[in-house]
């Protein structure tokens, strides 16, 4: 199938908050015109007019995505675990590499095991985000909880049985992640309230290729 590529220029406004252990940047919603092209961004939480609401990670200095006893999706780690580069991203329809836009995404998983205190064995794993553009904007989301899920990302997607959600950003703020063929990362980010979708897509940032 080939691809159509549209000539992109994302002018994201800036929406910077700071608190004692992360920097938040959420890119705003408004139709940005380039030339034929007019195209979302995604959007601010809030509106244009509201403030970023900005809270640390659950859990603090804790393990950040707590102990899952339930070992039914703890298979699933090994295909999101390491470190993961964006290469091209779309919105409504429109896909650009994002070298191209001046945009960088990196996306990393790290796995934990541990004991609850009755003896039983416990797994989690927790992501860290971050986002930068040409224009200075950075966005980056520490500690994040993995919640796995059942069943597709959305309707027709490559991989139907299991996706994960990020827990623990900004309010509002919706991230997901699924891994197509065990070795293509798709994230979606998604702002409630509204129907644009910033779709993302990595690649292992160390070349590795995991084979069933």
């Amino acid at each position: 199938m080939k691809r159509r590529w549209y000539p992109l220029a994302l002018l994201l406004a800036l929406a910077l908050s700071l608190t004692a252990c992360q920097v938040e940047f959420i890119p705003h919603g408004q139709p940005e015109n380039n030339g034929s092209t007019t195209i979302d961004t995604p959007p601010l939480p809030g509106g244009d007019n509201d403030p970023v609401d900005v809270t640390d990670p659950v859990g603090g200095d804790e393990d950040p995505s707590g102990g899952n006893t339930d070992y039914t999706m703890e298979k699933y780690r090994r295909y999101l675990s390491g470190q993961w580069i964006a290469v091209e991203g779309e919105v409504e329809g429109d896909r650009y590499k994002m070298e191209e836009v001046g945009m960088t995404v990196t996306l990393e998983f790290q796995e934990a095991d541990g004991v609850t205190e009755d003896g039983r064995g416990t797994w989690s794993m927790g992501a860290w985000y971050e986002y930068t553009n040409k224009y200075g904007d950075y966005e980056k989301l520490d500690g994040l909880s993995v919640k796995f899920l059942e069943g597709p990302m959305y309707y027709g997607c490559g991989n139907d049985e299991w996706y994960a959600e990020l827990v623990g950003g900004p309010e509002n703020v919706e991230y997901t992640v699924t891994v197509i063929d065990n070795n293509y990362l798709e994230m979606h980010r998604h702002v409630e309230d509204s129907y644009v979708v910033w779709v993302v897509y990595c690649e292992r940032a160390d070349g590795q290729w995991i084979e069933d």
